[in-house]
């Protein structure tokens, strides 16, 4: 991950993450946050 930024929208945390796509995809990363318990939703961006 190049960078993790924190914030709330509607009350909710949200963290957006930058990463490098030739390191890991998306998938890769929902699945390990999945193992560890912390991942809850991916919102599409460009």
């Amino acid at each position: 991950m190049r960078e993790v930024k924190r914030g709330f929208y509607k009350f909710k945390e949200v963290d957006t993450v930058y990463f490098d796509p030739e390191n890991i995809t998306v998938k890769e990363m929902e699945k390990i946050l999945t193992q560890a318990g912390t991942y809850l939703d991916t919102v599409g961006g460009k």
